[in-house]
C-alpha cells in the first residue's frame, strides 16, 4: 500500500458508512438474500456443484498461499538476495491471515456473535430469528454468520497477491491486476450470499475489516522497508 495510514482512515470511514447504512435499512440483508431464495426450493444455487467447486478453489488458494509463505520464510534467511527480498511479503501474508481471517473473524466474531445464517432464519424457512450486524445474538452456537470467513480469506488472498506483484508492475499493470483481484473478491464473496450462507453485511464487513488489518500491518512495516522487492 502506497499510503497505509490514509488507507486505514478511508477504511474507517467506509466501515462507519456501511454500519450506518445497515442500521438505517435493517431489511437490506433480507432483501438481498431474498433475491436468491425460492419458496419450496430454498437457496437453490447452493445445489449447483460447480459453484461449490469454485468456492473450494478460492479457499484452497488461500491455504496454498499461506503454506507457501510459511515455507518460504525460513528460506529467506539462507538463500540469496532475490529470495531474501520476499521475507517482508511472507511475514505480511502470514500475519494478515492469522490476525484477520484467523483471530478477528473466525476466532472472535464468528465464535461469539451468535448471528444465524440466512438459510436458518425464519424469513427463509428456518427457525432462528434474524438479527442485524453488530448486534450480539444467541441464534447460533458456533461457526456463525457474522462476519464471512471466506470473504475475509478471499480479500486476504487478493491483498497478499497485490503486495507480491504490484511493486513489480508499472502503473497500467497494477491497475489491471487490481481490477482482476477486485472481480475475484466480488465473485468469491458473492458465492456466500447467493447460496444462503451469508448476508450482504457479513461479506461487506468481512472484506472491510480484513482490509483494515492489512492497512495497519503495512503501516507498521513502512519504516522498515528497504527496497522495491520488499515493498508491501
Amino acid at each position: 500500500m502506497k499510503d497505509p495510514g490514509r488507507t486505514a482512515a478511508w477504511l474507517g470511514c467506509a466501515i462507519a458508512v456501511a454500519y450506518a447504512v445497515f442500521v438505517a435499512f435493517p431489511g437490506l440483508d433480507i432483501a438481498v438474500s431474498g433475491l436468491f431464495f425460492r419458496p419450496g426450493e430454498g437457496f437453490w444455487l447452493a445445489r449447483i456443484h460447480f459453484l461449490d467447486v469454485l468456492r473450494n478453489l478460492f479457499w484452497n488458494a488461500s491455504v496454498l498461499l499461506v503454506a507457501v509463505a510459511v515455507l518460504l520464510l525460513p528460506l529467506t534467511f539462507v538463500l540469496p538476495a532475490p529470495v531474501r527480498q520476499l521475507r517482508g511479503w511472507a511475514v505480511y501474508t502470514i500475519l494478515l491471515y492469522a490476525l484477520s481471517t484467523g483471530l478477528l473473524v473466525n476466532g472472535i466474531l464468528k465464535s461469539f456473535w451468535g448471528r444465524a445464517r440466512p438459510a436458518d432464519v425464519e424469513a427463509f424457512g428456518g427457525q432462528a430469528m434474524f438479527t442485524p450486524p453488530f448486534e450480539i445474538a444467541d441464534q447460533c452456537q458456533w461457526n456463525c454468520s457474522f462476519v464471512s470467513g471466506e470473504a475475509s480469506a478471499v480479500m486476504a488472498l487478493a491483498l497478499s497477491v497485490d503486495a507480491l506483484l504490484a511493486p513489480r508492475l508499472g502503473r497500467e499493470g497494477r491497475r489491471a491486476l487490481r481490477v482482476v483481484l477486485g472481480v475475484l473478491v466480488a465473485l468469491g464473496s458473492g458465492l456466500r450470499i447467493v447460496t444462503g450462507r451469508h448476508f450482504l453485511s457479513d461479506v461487506v464487513f468481512g472484506i472491510l475489516l480484513t482490509w483494515l488489518v492489512a492497512a495497519f500491518l503495512s503501516a507498521f512495516r513502512a519504516p522498515a522497508r528497504s527496497g522495491r522487492g520488499a515493498t508491501l
